[in-house]
């Protein structure tokens, strides 16, 4: 077999360098190891040596190739050359118009299948759509799918003409990894992986294209973040998928996390899978680095025994004499054999019995356990239909099964019900391979709806609005503003205007955080003018404490409970008024959204309040370090009220009734 498979690839190879002959209208690129001079943007090269780092025998491949790519057996799916790339692009906006053109022009020269690159952020993704041609892309920023301008991407392009993509995703390199979120306080910013399954259009051949840019600042986190990704690769290659793992790993071969990548025996780096290699740095830093004393901190992790590793490159090249980033790149070409159609034979996961609790008069919760099978599952996909069919609440929970130790009971509160009705739940389990499982299902009714007692007056804060601010509770307590926060009249109510600059402070709030621990009813009702970046509608939080906090464009109120920040939260539109109420009884904490139920969680009781001198309540913003307000909102808000009583769901309701007269 082996040298059956030798003998073909040789083939492949002479056939393809006989295709690949011509010239390339692209301006001369010269390696910062060689010493050829530029001879300007303006001339031409012959295509063969402007890929001289990974030459083009890797390209669309016709032919016999093709031809023989396609007699598969029953049950195999066809194998294939391809090339990969990797490239860190500096992210800097300041040069990216001076950098993007030669960038692009020496990323086409290296004619790659696919090509992962980091630090890309808005602007250098537009560039990318104009300038690489042929290519189309998967991918979202750090911060998830609308992104700021200075928001850092890790993207896959591939060649959308050869390319179907079969699956694609993006998971964030931290402990909650199905929601942008960072490692924790001990690094910069978001971390992400983004990855591809393509398939040949013409052969159906099949690989996996992994891309990551992984922290430098913690050694633990880098370490963690490095774990997660060869999880990943190992659930790819049990599915018997050949795998690309390219990236900034931000780590040289001599660290931990390189170690820990190759304790798994059947994932190697491609540089020592192949005699056909450059062993030079990929960080120059735009020559401030001599690249042949440097070790390398990019690569590209293979699962070696799916795949043959022909050539490994660094791509030192330049664009005349200019660096195209503080990065070099990574080429790659492989030949991938035949291999067993896994996705014609994989099995769908089962689910065990679902169980229903906590069943109230709209609403109830649902709980099982993760299902079984050999493939992990994507996500649970919980269904509620009323006694005619129609689908009345649907919610998809992801597996998490990316974590170190995967969650194994899940639950969903299904809200929006009408009382005193009879409901049909059903639970399914989607697999990597896209299988699903046969329904797990459950009767359940509502109960009967009970005529609920007002709630008493807020007795620990109740913001009142005339021509001036107070607090209209029995604690009076005193309200500071910082800026110039100005009293309108919008919507037939009295409305606090914050411009993004002003707020008010309530210090007084540090003396109820005691009975707060017990449980307590929290009452907003706003309308957002802005909801990008990270804006605070009313907060405590300071290394601790709870409060209302947007994350790309969704409203959490978060709580520090058991260590950790929890919350519930849904996603409101701009220039729309909502009333949210949200009720802690000492575990669960629960979102109200227009009195209809939103969202619950199990906090835990081991409440932590905000440090010293930030114990206030910020309206219009949050509670900084030493007196100061920050994160400020651009919002109407039109009352805020906090209660020592936890409110029913029928008392939620005739606030929300209340608040509209």
């Amino acid at each position: 077999m082996r040298r059956f498979l030798l003998v073909a690839v040789t083939v492949l190879l002479l056939l393809a360098l006989c295709a690949c002959t011509g010239t390339n209208d692209k301006p001369e690129v010269t390696t910062a190891t060689g010493t050829g001079e530029s001879t300007g943007k303006d001339e031409t090269t012959d295509n063969t040596e402007t890929t001289e780092n990974c030459d083009t025998t890797a390209g669309d491949t016709t032919g016999e190739e093709e031809t023989t790519g396609s007699q598969k057996n029953d049950g195999m799916r066809a194998g294939g050359t391809v090339r990969v790339v990797s490239y860190n692009i500096d992210a800097n906006l300041d040069t990216l118009k001076s950098r993007a053109k030669g960038l692009c022009s020496i990323l086409l020269s290296l004619d790659a299948d696919s090509i992962g690159v980091q630090e890309a952020r808005p602007g250098w993704v537009r560039q990318f759509d104009k300038l690489l041609t042929g290519y189309d892309y998967i991918g979202v920023s750090a911060d998830g799918e609308k992104p700021n301008e200075w928001t850092f991407g890790t993207y896959i392009y591939y060649k959308k003409d050869k390319y179907n993509v079969v699956d694609s995703g993006t998971f964030w390199l931290s402990k909650t990894p199905d929601v942008p979120s960072r490692y924790g306080d001990t690094v910069d910013c978001n971390r992400t992986c983004c990855w591809v399954i393509l398939e040949d259009k013409e052969t159906g051949f099949r690989y996996v294209h992994m891309n990551s840019h992984l922290d430098w600042m913690d050694p633990d986190a880098n370490a963690y973040q490095v774990e997660m990704i060869r999880r990943q690769i190992r659930v790819f290659e049990e599915m018997g998928l050949p795998v690309f793992a390219t990236g900034d790993y931000n780590a040289d071969e001599g660290t931990r996390s390189y170690q820990l990548m190759l304790q798994e025996a059947s994932i190697g780096d491609a540089k020592y899978q192949t005699e056909d290699r450059n062993n030079i740095g990929t960080y120059p830093s735009y020559g401030e680095y001599d690249v042949t004393k440097e070790k390398p901190i990019d690569f590209c992790f293979v699962t070696k025994n799916l795949m043959q590793v022909n050539k490994y490159r660094v791509v030192d090249e330049k664009y005349g004499d200019q660096y195209v980033s503080d990065h070099f790149g990574l080429c790659i070409e492989a030949t991938i054999p035949e291999l067993p159609d896994s996705y014609a034979t994989a099995d769908a996961p089962t689910l065990g019995e679902v169980r229903i609790d906590q069943v109230g008069e709209t609403d109830f919760t649902v709980h099982f356990a993760a299902a079984t099978g050999k493939t992990p599952v994507v996500v649970y996909t919980v269904v509620v239909t009323d006694s005619e069919g129609n689908e009345v609440f649907r919610k998809e929970l992801k597996s998490g099964f990316r974590l170190p130790t995967p969650p194994t009971e899940f639950s969903c509160m299904a809200s929006g019900l009408n009382p005193d009705s009879t409901y049909e739940v059903s639970v399914t389990a989607t697999n990597l391979f896209g299988k699903t499982s046969e329904k797990a299902t459950v009767s359940q009714k509502t109960n009967e709806e009970k005529p609920a007692e007002p709630m008493d007056p807020a007795d620990l804060f109740d913001l009142a609005l005339s021509d001036t601010w107070k607090d209209a509770s029995a604690r009076n307590n005193d309200i500071q503003s910082t800026g110039t926060p100005s009293i309108v009249d919008r919507n037939g109510s009295k409305a606090l205007d914050f411009d993004g600059r002003s707020y008010l402070k309530v210090p007084g709030i540090k003396d109820v955080y005691e009975t707060m621990r017990k449980g307590f009813t929290f009452e907003v009702d706003f309308e957002m003018k802005r909801t990008s970046g990270t804006p605070c509608l009313v907060s405590n939080m300071q290394a601790g404490g709870f409060g209302f906090e947007f994350s790309n464009g969704e409203l959490f109120f978060n709580m520090h409970c058991e260590g950790n920040y929890a919350g519930v939260g849904f996603k409101p539109e701009i220039r729309t008024r909502y009333h949210v109420v949200v009720t802690y009884d000492g575990e669960l904490l629960t979102m109200y959204v227009n009195g209809v139920r939103a969202a619950s969680k199990q906090v835990g009781g081991n409440l932590t309040f905000a440090t010293a001198g930030s114990e206030f309540l910020c309206i219009g913003g949050d509670s900084g370090a030493n007196g100061t307000c920050e994160w400020a909102a651009s919002a109407y808000i039109y009352h805020v009220r906090l209660y020592s009583a936890v409110a029913s769901s029928g008392q939620v309701k005739l606030l929300y009734e209340a608040n509209k007269q």
